[in-house]
C-alpha cells in the first residue's frame, strides 16, 4: 500500500505464496480489531460498572465516548479484513486504505461527544474535574 503510494518499487519476488499478502493483511486487520475489541471490553465494563465506581455523569459521557470510538475502530479492523478477503490477491494492499477510515469515525465520534463533554464539564463541580490523591 506505502510502496504504490511513495512510487517505492517493491520486488515482485518478496512472497514465496501469491496468497500471501491476504494473509498478511487478513491477520493484521483481525488482530488490530481484535486488541480493539478488548479495549472496548474494557470501556463497556466501566460504563457497566459506573454505580460501584461512583462515575459523575462526565465520567459516564466520557466513557462512553471512548467505548463508541474504540467499538468504531474495532468494526474498521474487520471491514479491513473482509476487503482483503474479497479483493484479488495482487490488490490485497489496497483494504489498508480502509484504515484512513478511523479519522472520519474519530472525527465523527468526537463531534458528537465533544458537545455532550463540554456541556457536563461546564457544569461538574471543579473538585470532580480534579484527578484523583495518588493518581
Amino acid at each position: 500500500m506505502f510502496a504504490v503510494a511513495s512510487g517505492v518499487n517493491v520486488n515482485p519476488n518478496i512472497f514465496s505464496d501469491p496468497s500471501q499478502p491476504r494473509e498478511m493483511m487478513e491477520v493484521y486487520s483481525l488482530g488490530f480489531a481484535a486488541i480493539y475489541f478488548c479495549l472496548t471490553a474494557l470501556y463497556w465494563n466501566a460504563w457497566r460498572q459506573r454505580r460501584q465506581l461512583k462515575l459523575n455523569p462526565l465520567e459516564v459521557t466520557i466513557t462512553l465516548a471512548d467505548f463508541s470510538e474504540k467499538l468504531g475502530d474495532a468494526f474498521i479492523g474487520l471491514l479491513c479484513a473482509l476487503i482483503a478477503y474479497l479483493l484479488p490477491p495482487h490488490e490485497t494492499g489496497n483494504a489498508g486504505w480502509f484504515f484512513f477510515l478511523i479519522a472520519i469515525w474519530s472525527t465523527v465520534n468526537g463531534r458528537i461527544f465533544g458537545r455532550k463533554i463540554r456541556r457536563l464539564r461546564a457544569v461538574t463541580p471543579p473538585e470532580e474535574l480534579e484527578p484523583l490523591p495518588g493518581a
